[in-house]
């Protein structure tokens, strides 16, 4: 990908001659998701206020690895940057921090602004062979490590050798120690794994399955990678109606995961009206919707397909509605889009390959007559809903509280007769030991007794 614009220098003395750019941007997109990737020196040329304005994203995910130096006026440019981004991002992840990254973490106030450190690297040193290494840690794996501020030693990957850590640990993980664990989202996860090889967790990459009942329509979101541990016949059981799967978090696809993914959709085929996928990735396209793998009721409502803007030197993924673009897909023919932008025409990104799949694609239908501007309107919102998490219920309150028709009274009204009901127990129970004759002198020395045991809802000895 080219470099931002803005990042031209020239070389001194040398008019008209150009420079290897001292920080290189290149821009990734998908959806609400954006990430920067820079890679350089950080200097006084950044203008980090002129590029927080051309972004906006709901993540904006910032990979730092490659950043091998930063300037004093570097600094300044980056806090104008990072400060500017912050207004226009709901979230921002930073991502494999170089150690000069991390030191400027634990030097400058709100270096990350309101962004979190999700990866960084740190310097590990051989004294056998003489190497430098760089290891990646990650917060919600090593979470404990950080905190402990203890990095272990660990084998070479040259010499096998032990290598140590290669900084004062107290220093270097300052200001990581003091930051919060945390899991990256499913489609970040996703689009970091899947769509740029970067190192995420395994519980990032584990496949999460929600589930919406709306009338008869049943919808399914997946996110994460699709592996042999795939659940298909949980998944399927039950299934009927109209089924609508959101496959865009999908990640990575092993050849087991694609296996059970094919048997899945075989075991539901014959119990539902209609089943559609939508949001498909090019990797899930190209992968499993030949008309082998969709069989006589899947369809694709839309998928995704890479477009580049030369003006803002950004590829990102543009979904494509089948039904809409049905006249020119038949022909392998991608649509021609916009930048949302800069309105600059789109170039499609995507492989010749996958472009020659695409007159394979059924005309979405419902049973043979054309999709309803209703049904469209329930997948587009069925996409954005927010999956609300229910909370587990752990005391008698909470359960009544989330009954149906309760609330704050109906709560309190189940806590104070636990109250009452135990406290009368208690009571009754106080009432009849004091009933029960005493063993007065006289009687002979006790031998034996049974263990007079208190019942388990008594917890205290003060009446």
């Amino acid at each position: 990908m080219d470099p931002a614009p803005h990042q031209q220098p020239t070389v001194v003395g040398i008019p008209g001659v150009p420079a290897a750019p001292k920080l290189q941007i290149d821009k990734f997109a998908d959806g609400g998701i954006v990430c920067l990737r820079l890679s350089g020196t950080i200097d006084e040329a950044f203008e980090g206020k002129k590029l927080a304005e051309t972004l906006k994203a709901q993540t904006l995910v910032l990979d730092l690895g490659d950043i091998r130096k930063v300037s004093s006026f570097g600094i300044r440019e980056w806090v104008d940057f990072i400060n500017g981004v912050g207004k226009h991002s709901e979230r921002i992840v930073l991502v494999e921090c170089a150690p000069k990254i991390v030191d400027q973490l634990n030097m400058v106030a709100n270096f990350a602004g309101n962004g979190r450190v999700y990866s960084f690297y740190a310097p590990y040193h051989c004294d056998y062979c003489d190497k430098d290494d760089r290891v990646l840690y990650q917060i919600d794996r090593d979470f404990e490590v950080i905190k402990s501020m203890k990095p272990p030693q660990r084998p070479c990957s040259q010499c096998g050798e032990m290598q140590y850590f290669n900084e004062d640990p107290i220093t270097f993980f300052s200001y990581l120690a003091g930051a919060e664990k945390f899991e990256l989202d499913p489609d970040v996860a996703a689009f970091l794994s899947a769509k740029l090889s970067y190192a995420v967790s395994d519980s990032a990459r584990k496949l999460r399955i929600d589930k919406i009942i709306d009338g008869r329509t049943t919808f399914v979101r997946l996110g994460g990678d699709l592996e042999k541990s795939f659940p298909r016949e949980k998944l399927a059981e039950g299934m009927e109606g109209v089924v609508i799967v959101d496959v865009a978090g999908i990640g990575k696809i092993e050849p087991a995961g694609a296996a059970e993914w094919r048997g899945f959709l075989q075991m539901v085929t014959p119990g539902v009206e209609a089943l559609y996928l939508t949001g498909v990735q090019p990797t899930f396209l190209d992968k499993l919707t030949r008309p082998e793998d969709l069989g006589p009721k899947a369809q694709v409502l839309s998928f995704t397909l890479p477009y580049t803007c030369a003006t803002c030197s950004t590829t990102a993924g543009q979904l494509i509605d089948v039904e809409e673009h049905f006249d020119l897909l038949k022909f392998a023919t991608p649509p021609d889009l916009k930048c949302p932008d800069c309105k600059t025409a789109l170039v499609c990104a995507a492989p010749e390959g996958l472009l020659t799949h695409l007159p394979t694609l059924p005309r979405p239908s419902n049973q043979g007559q054309p999709l309803t501007s209703d049904f469209k309107k329930l997948v587009a919102e069925l996409r954005t809903r927010k999956i609300q998490v229910k909370k587990v219920a752990t005391t008698v309150a909470e359960a009544a509280a989330q009954q149906k028709g309760g609330g704050v009274w109906l709560a309190f009204t189940a806590a104070a007769a636990t109250v009452v009901l135990a406290g009368g127990a208690f009571f009754a129970y106080q009432s009849f030991i004091a009933k029960q004759p005493s063993r007065g002198p006289g009687r002979g020395k006790l031998t034996a007794a049974s263990v007079e045991q208190r019942p388990a809802w008594i917890t205290s000895d003060t009446s």
